[in-house]
């Protein structure tokens, strides 16, 4: 038994190496392409805030941390659609509406969260709020403006 190849079955095992690799390189291909196509959020599950001409607002689903009793949101996003301008702002407030107006006046805000990088898409991610400490309603807003306009979406904070 000869531990050499012959030239046919080194052709052939080159031929299944190249094959593997081409393979290979397709399947991380398509995974890339759906990971970045525009058109899709890409994180899982998606709740749609409101859908504006020129701005979209989408949410990942509200769920109680049962290790911490937070209420946790894994991200909140807006997003210009194609052929539409960039956005070029997005302000998310965190607000507990003690006056129940649904807008977050001075002492409501718990948190804030700002983006000016001009963007298509624009996510906040691990977002958290702890419903024992509210008083009031917990609610969410979230602004995006682009070059020609701004829009703003608010919601009530509870578990899906």
């Amino acid at each position: 038994m000869s531990a050499l190849r012959s030239p046919e079955s080194a052709r052939a095992a080159s031929a299944r190496a190249v094959a593997r690799t081409a393979i290979i390189a397709l399947a991380a291909l398509a995974c890339t392409a759906c990971s970045s196509d525009p058109s899709r959020w890409g994180h899982g599950e998606s709740h749609e805030l409101r859908t504006y001409s020129g701005i979209e607002f989408r949410r990942g689903p509200q769920k109680v941390d049962p290790a911490t009793g937070e209420l946790s949101i894994a991200w909140v996003g807006a997003r210009a659609p194609q052929g539409w301008p960039n956005l070029l702002q997005c302000h998310l407030v965190i607000f507990d509406d003690r006056n129940g107006n649904g807008v977050p006046d001075a002492g409501e805000v718990l948190e804030e969260r700002t983006s000016r990088e001009p963007s298509r898409k624009v996510l906040f991610e691990d977002v958290r709020a702890r419903p024992a400490d509210a008083r009031g309603r917990l609610m969410a807003e979230l602004e995006a403006k682009t070059e020609v306009k701004g829009r703003l979406v608010r919601w009530r904070l509870e578990p899906d």
